[in-house]
């Protein structure tokens, strides 16, 4: 049995505090858009962010051009970063729109899709334990965006998001013994992220 898989690269710039920073990564992913690999020469791999724009959740019928529907995720997980071991939940409420047909003309290659634009409100807590030290971790953000899926294959060929948060981090438990009973910082972000396909493969998968 075949199983596609394709490859997306991710180019994100984003803004913090009126510096400007960007950052590149692959995701591996099925056809369907779950994630299976992440990779970046950055050890901060936005392992959780990556799944917002990502995950496009269509209703059970036909859609069409100004068609509109909402999905709700709330989610718990934990990873393991150069940082140390993190525990996050992750709830968002998306409103989808379907944007209608259009070709996509992508790396010499054209590709028949259909667009959706989407406007997600999320909730992102994380506690990361660190010198045995726990570091916790809120963001409220807005993600808008819009992603084009190929007809054929359902599969992702390019989207593009812009997102707005702030990040609220509670250093306090990190610095107890010093005397510093409250340490907290907040951070906004403006950030902008592209995601275009690299490559399909096939896999074969056997069956006994």
């Amino acid at each position: 049995m075949e199983k596609n898989h394709i490859t997306i690269q991710a180019i994100s710039t984003a803004t913090i505090n009126g510096n400007k920073t960007e950052d590149s990564y692959y995701i591996n992913m099925t056809s369907h858009g779950s994630s299976m690999e992440l990779s970046s020469k950055n050890s901060t791999i936005p392992i959780i962010h990556s799944e917002l724009p990502n995950t496009l959740t269509y209703p059970e019928k036909e859609i069409k051009k100004d068609d509109t529907w909402i999905t709700a995720l709330d989610k718990f997980g934990n990873y393991t970063s150069d940082e140390g071991s993190t525990n996050y939940n992750l709830t968002y409420v998306t409103k989808y729109e379907c944007l209608g047909l259009k070709t996509i003309y992508l790396d010499a290659k054209y590709f028949d899709c259909i667009g959706i634009k989407s406007d997600t409100n999320f909730t992102l807590n994380t506690a990361t334990m660190a010198l045995n030290k726990t570091i916790y971790v809120n963001t409220t953000g807005n993600t808008l965006g819009e992603s084009w899926v190929d007809l054929k294959g359902g599969f992702l060929v390019k989207s593009e998001y812009d997102t707005k948060e702030i990040v609220k981090t509670d250093y306090s438990d990190l610095y107890e013994e010093i005397g510093l009973e409250k340490l907290y910082r907040e951070t906004p972000i403006n950030s902008h992220t592209t995601y275009e396909l690299v490559n399909i493969k096939k896999r074969v998968m056997k069956i006994n």
